[in-house]
């Protein structure tokens, strides 16, 4: 009996011809360079997918610092807002005070009804330019309330949509597969 030097060969090989044993040999090896690919293919997408999660989990270390600065810039802005608006006012009272003061005298005896409508309607004035920011404000954070809705909102139909996507491409691979 001869002896059976090639380790891949099998029990029953020994009478084969040797094109027959090159064509099993070729086919194994081309097994093996399959399953050596798939793994090859199926690592890389663990990695991937690994890579993603630490990505995904190292944004949401981060959440509270970032909604901490976005907290802090409101309320910042907020604050910015007050004390704009206060000064504004501020600022309007003594002009307000300045000129009844100083004219007071003559406002007193040869102005006084023309000059306390104007003063009135000055005062009402400041008083609609106070509303107006408020109001502009008011439609400013609601303008960035909706905008971070609609990111949240296209984030999560991406996220569905990538979900469909990868369903229907798994799909098409195992029909292809059947062929």
């Amino acid at each position: 009996m001869p002896t059976n030097n090639n380790p891949k060969r099998q029990k029953g090989e020994e009478n084969s011809t040797p094109s027959t044993t090159a064509s099993a040999t070729r086919a194994e090896e081309d097994e093996d360079t399959i399953t050596t690919t798939s793994q090859r293919i199926n690592r890389t997408f663990d990695e991937a997918k690994e890579n993603t999660r630490r990505a995904v989990q190292e944004a949401e270390r981060e959440l509270p610092r970032y909604m901490q600065i976005v907290t802090t810039n409101q309320e910042q802005s907020v604050g910015a807002v007050r004390d704009t608006i206060e000064n504004y006012l501020e600022s309007q009272r003594e002009v307000t005070n300045f000129v009844q003061s100083f004219w007071k005298s003559y406002i007193d005896n040869v102005l006084w009804t023309p000059t306390r409508r104007t003063i009135e309607n000055y005062a009402a004035a400041v008083s609609n330019t106070t509303d107006a920011t408020v109001a502009a404000i008011r439609i400013c954070n609601n303008m960035i309330y909706a905008n971070a809705e609609g990111v949240r909102l296209t984030l999560e139909y991406n996220r569905d949509n990538s979900r469909e996507m990868s369903r229907v491409f798994v799909n098409t691979a195992k029909q292809l597969e059947k062929i």
